[in-house]
């Protein structure tokens, strides 16, 4: 989870063709919530929870991702998906 030396930029980019994206260099996190929230109820928190997964773990692969990701969503109360729901609301 962020803490307050977190110095990574998270932003909406509803123009961007992927679901999400990283940029470990620049520290970046970019997420289309437009295409996310055509993946049904959550897409859009399934998204963002997948992205920052990506940054707490750089060196694991997609197919581990999408496993962790899962594993994350199923255990997070509702104030925590909105917290990191929040953090995705300035648009690039």
């Amino acid at each position: 989870m962020a803490n307050n030396k977190d110095s990574w930029v998270r932003l909406v980019d509803n123009k961007m063709k992927d679901y999400g994206e990283i940029n470990y260099h620049r520290k970046v996190i970019r997420v289309n919530k437009h295409k996310s929230k055509k993946l049904g109820r959550g897409g859009i928190i399934d998204t963002i929870i997948h992205e920052e997964t990506h940054r707490i773990y750089p060196q694991l692969g997609e197919r581990e991702i999408k496993r962790l990701t899962e594993i994350r969503l199923r255990k997070m109360d509702s104030g925590i998906k909105k917290m990191y729901y929040n953090k995705y609301r300035r648009t690039k």
